[in-house]
C-alpha cells in the first residue's frame, strides 16, 4: 500500500522538487532488490515521471540501476540522454538491443562506436536478429539502421572473421599430435556477418578489394549470399579466396585436401559461373588435392564407399580439367555393386525361420 501511495506522488506534477526526491527514493529497493509481488511493478509505471523531474546525477544513476529491463526503451525514447550513458553502461550489458535504442539519436554515435570496436560475435546477431520497438506511429514499421552504425559493424565483423583466418593455420599446425581422428578447427563461423554484410551490396567490390579485410568479405560472399545477388565483377574479386588457400599446407592432407575439395566444389555449385570464370584457378586447386593424397589411387578408390565415390567424382567435375581422371571416376560410379553373399540371419528363438513347421 505505501509503494502505491508514492507511485501517486510521483505522479503529481504541483509535488514541491524537494518532496519529489523523497518520493523517488522511497520507490527505489532498498538494498537493490525489489521485494517479491508488485513493488517493481508500480516503480515501473512511474519511470518517465521520476525521469523527467529528476535532475541530480546520483538519483538518476540510481533509478537506471533499479529498471533494468527498461532502460533500452528508455534510452530509444530519448528519456535517457547523453549523461546518463556512463551509467547505463554500468548497468546494463551492452547488446543489440542497447545499440539499436542508441543509434536512434545520432548523438550516440561516437559511443557506439566505441562499444562496437571492442564488440565480440554476440552483439552482431542480438542487434540484427532483434525486432525492434517500432519508434513511428506505424506499428509495422521497424526503426531503420543508420548508414553510419551499418558500416561500423561490417567493419568490426570482418576484422574479427580477418583475425580468425590469419590465425587458422597456426592453430591448426600440430596435427600429429592430436590423435588419428584429427580435424581442422577454428575456421571462422560468419554467418552473423554474412546477415550484416547482405545488407549493404553497394560495398561489396569495394569491400572485396579491401587489402585488410578483403579475404574476409570474398570467403562470406562466397558461402552466405545466392549467386543472383552476386554481380560478375564482384565474383571476379572473390576468386582470390575461392579454393580455400589457408587450407592448401594444412597437416593430415588425407583429410584435410578431401575437404577442401568439397568445400570449393560447394562453392561452385552455388555459382556456377565460377566454373568458366575461374577455370584455371580451379584446376590447379583439384590437381594440388589430388596429388597431395593420391585420392585417385585404385586401392583408395576401392576402399571408398560407393556415396564418397560419386561425391568425388562431382567435386572433381566441377573443379577438374583432368579427362581421364573423370572417366576413371565415372566408371566406379556406373559400375553395378558386386554381388554379396547373404546369410541367414541368427534366429534368436533356435528355430530357423525358413524351416518352420507349418503343420
Amino acid at each position: 500500500m505505501a509503494d502505491l501511495v508514492w507511485a501517486r506522488l510521483a505522479q503529481r506534477e504541483d509535488l514541491p522538487d524537494a518532496a519529489f526526491a523523497a518520493v523517488v527514493d522511497g520507490l527505489l529497493p532498498g538494498d537493490g532488490r525489489f521485494e517479491p509481488g508488485w513493488q517493481e511493478d508500480v516503480f515501473k509505471e512511474t519511470l518517465l515521471s521520476m525521469f523527467r523531474r529528476v535532475e541530480e546525477q546520483g538519483l538518476r544513476d540510481r533509478l537506471i540501476a533499479a529498471a533494468s529491463s527498461r532502460v533500452p526503451r528508455l534510452v530509444r525514447r530519448g528519456v535517457l540522454c547523453l549523461r546518463d550513458v556512463p551509467a547505463v553502461l554500468r548497468h546494463h550489458p551492452a547488446d543489440g538491443e542497447l545499440l539499436a535504442a542508441l543509434a536512434q539519436h545520432v548523438v550516440h554515435r561516437e559511443v557506439i562506436t566505441g562499444l562496437i570496436e571492442n564488440s565480440t560475435w554476440n552483439i552482431f546477431s542480438g542487434l540484427f536478429c532483434l525486432r525492434s520497438v517500432p519508434t513511428t506511429t506505424i506499428l509495422s514499421r521497424l526503426p531503420e539502421v543508420p548508414e553510419w552504425l551499418l558500416e561500423a559493424v561490417v567493419r568490426r565483423g570482418l576484422s574479427l572473421v580477418a583475425a580468425e583466418l590469419n590465425s587458422f593455420a597456426a592453430v591448426n599446425g600440430q596435427a600429429s599430435s592430436q590423435g588419428r581422428y584429427w580435424g581442422p578447427s577454428g575456421w571462422p563461423a560468419y554467418g552473423s556477418v554474412a546477415m550484416v554484410l547482405e545488407r549493404c551490396p553497394q560495398w561489396w567490390l569495394e569491400l572485396a578489394k579491401d587489402d585488410a579485410c578483403g579475404q574476409s568479405v570474398q570467403h562470406v560472399l562466397l558461402d552466405c549470399v545466392d549467386t543472383e545477388k552476386n554481380t560478375d565483377e564482384v565474383l571476379a574479386a572473390c576468386m582470390p579466396a575461392l579454393v580455400l588457400p589457408e587450407w592448401a599446407e594444412l597437416p593430415a592432407p588425407e583429410r584435410t585436401q578431401r575437404e577442401r575439395l568439397r568445400h570449393i566444389g560447394q562453392r561452385v555449385t552455388r555459382h556456377l559461373r565460377l566454373q568458366d570464370m575461374a577455370a584455371a584457378h580451379l584446376h590447379d586447386a583439384a590437381a594440388h588435392c589430388i596429388k597431395q593424397v593420391r585420392l585417385l589411387h585404385a586401392t583408395k578408390l576401392r576402399r571408398l564407399p560407393p556415396y564418397e565415390v560419386t561425391s568425388l567424382a562431382r567435386d572433381l567435375a566441377l573443379t577438374s580439367d583432368d579427362a581421364k581422371n573423370l572417366k576413371k571416376l565415372w566408371a566406379m560410379v556406373a559400375e553395378p555393386p558386386s554381388p554379396q553373399p547373404w546369410n541367414a540371419p541368427p534366429s534368436t528363438t533356435g528355430i530357423n525361420p525358413l524351416h518352420r513347421n507349418c503343420s
